[in-house]
């Protein structure tokens, strides 16, 4: 099984799927994504940036809530759109992916085709993001195959991404590559993580509620957080 981000901060976002497949319970069955359209019906299709495209991370979050099923994912790409990190930390200690409007970006997502329960329940998963649906417009989504959805649904951070006041967001990145460049240029990093290792600043973060808030507020007050331009 995969490292689980959730335990193992430094592991986010878990490995993603490299194609197309069936998670049918705890095991991903590559597919063709002709076979996967058969199962689709109604489903939504939500686009991942982050953990929910790694089929082990996808698979935990449904099982924890007790949401058992099939979930289709195909692989595709999304133009107009970026990913970035939010500009908050995660209960375990990780600063998470979030999307954010890019108009010449590129970026290769994976695809989940949820039934009503699965949205439901990876809604309360996702408290630091709103679940948007979009439509071909200002960015477009274009999946294995050929398909590009009528719309698909996308979470974007409730808190904005990061970014250096003046410039662009930060690209995604791992996590310790993240508190290497935070450490060197966000002044406020040191008084607030000190100058350990980017493990140890995480565990110090999953341990601590308020530290985890007063990072956010920090990122807000030094102009470190940007909206995504996805409302």
């Amino acid at each position: 099984m995969d490292p689980d981000p959730a335990a193992q901060p430094w592991c986010y976002p878990g490995r993603a799927a490299t194609c197309s497949g069936l998670l049918d319970g705890d095991r991903f069955l590559p597919r063709a994504s002709s076979e996967l359209w058969h199962l689709a019906g109604d489903r939504s299709a939500l686009v991942a940036v982050g953990s929910n495209g790694s089929p082990a991370v996808l698979y935990r979050k449904l099982a924890r809530h007790g949401v058992v099923g099939r979930v289709p994912l195909i692989t595709g790409t999304l133009s107009g759109c970026a990913v970035g990190h939010s500009a908050h930390v995660s209960v375990p200690g990780f600063v998470a992916a979030a999307p954010y409007r890019a108009r010449d970006a590129v970026s290769r997502v994976v695809v989940s085709l949820l039934d009503e329960r699965q949205v439901a329940c990876l809604d309360r998963t996702e408290p630091n993001y709103v679940r948007r649906r979009l439509s071909p417009g200002g960015c477009v989504l274009d999946l294995e195959g050929g398909v590009r959805p009528a719309t698909f649904d996308l979470y974007d951070s409730r808190w904005g991404v990061l970014a250096p006041p003046g410039r662009p967001p930060l690209p995604f990145g791992s996590q310790e590559d993240l508190h290497a460049y935070l450490r060197g240029q966000w002044a406020a990093y040191l008084g607030l993580l000190g100058s350990g290792t980017a493990r140890h600043a995480m565990h110090r973060l999953a341990a601590d509620v308020d530290l985890r808030t007063r990072v956010r507020e920090a990122l807000a007050a030094t102009g470190w957080a940007r909206p995504s331009g996805l409302e």
